[in-house]
């Protein structure tokens, strides 16, 4: 991999990145319920607080339809991301199958190109 990253790096840097984007829509999400108090703080207004309780809570199949939209909207981003990194090393694995098919016809015709006494000790494959 050039400058030194590893594909492990730059996979899990991928994923922060997305990980980051979520974390701050969120945020953004959140922030936009809150009033600010004098002292710095947020209050949350409490219907707010009720219902994400009650979401947090709950296991995702359980929750209705209606509010598992924004949890599917993230995964299909997670899905987006997996599914170009899969497409990669697909690729990848196809150019290393070709390169493994090479291999072995070259290792065959070494094979086949070995021996030319057929004394038995060689383990070549020709006929005798």
């Amino acid at each position: 991999m050039p400058n030194g990253v590893s594909e492990y790096d730059k996979r899990r840097e991928q994923i922060a990145a997305l990980v980051h984007r979520v974390w701050a829509e969120w945020w953004t999400f959140q922030r936009r319920f809150c009033i600010e108090q004098d002292d710095g703080w947020l209050a949350i207004d409490e219907d707010k607080v009720k219902r994400w309780d009650r979401q947090a809570s709950a296991d995702y199949q359980d929750l209705p339809l209606s509010e598992r939209k924004s949890d599917q909207q993230i995964a299909d981003r997670y899905i987006e991301l997996f599914g170009s990194i899969l497409l990669e090393l697909n690729d990848k694995i196809d150019v290393l199958e070709g390169e493994l098919k090479e291999c072995r016809i070259l290792y065959e015709k070494a094979l086949e190109n070995a021996c030319t006494e057929h004394d038995g000790t060689c383990g070549c494959q020709k006929e005798m």
